[in-house]
């Protein structure tokens, strides 16, 4: 008898596989909302990104870094997903202005939204009140070190 191993890498049932890749590499554009968050650029230099640029931060031009505003770089760019980075506390009401824009060209959206321990309930409330009508991914953390793996395994 045979191993299941062995039946599924068999000539016969070789002709059932798919040759592609199952998922295709997404274009990230990930944009920072709030003042505090635009500094937040020496987690992403140097991590050899691919399919991700980074607009509103802090940093120095170069392959990864867009100039100008996020809506010029949504524009003229082929994202198939957007990512803000906002914290509590700050405002993020543009939030709204790329939530709605990705919403009405079916762009998906993602957020994360940094806070800390002692964060005021309320703050984090509001915060979180006006990034979920708009984010399908969102995601609450006190370390802003665990952006770069966020971005990662979301395909960057």
């Amino acid at each position: 008898m045979q191993s299941d191993s062995a039946y599924n890498n068999s000539a016969t049932q070789s002709r059932f596989r798919i040759g592609d890749p199952n998922a295709t590499p997404r274009h990230i554009l990930v944009v920072a909302l709030d003042a505090r968050s635009r500094n937040l650029w020496s987690l992403f230099a140097g991590q050899g990104w691919h399919n991700v640029r980074f607009v509103n931060f802090d940093a120095p031009p170069g392959p990864a870094t867009l100039p100008g505003d996020w809506s010029d770089a949504a524009a003229e760019g082929s994202f198939d997903m957007v990512v803000m980075v906002g914290r509590v506390g700050y405002t993020l009401d543009l939030a709204r202005e790329v939530g709605s824009y990705c919403v009405a060209r079916g762009i998906k959206v993602g957020a994360v939204l940094l806070g800390t321990a002692d964060a005021d309930e309320g703050k984090t409330s509001l915060a979180l009140q006006q990034l979920r009508p708009w984010a399908r991914i969102l995601t609450l953390t006190q370390d802003a070190e665990y952006l770069p793996d966020i971005l990662h395994a979301l395909g960057g």
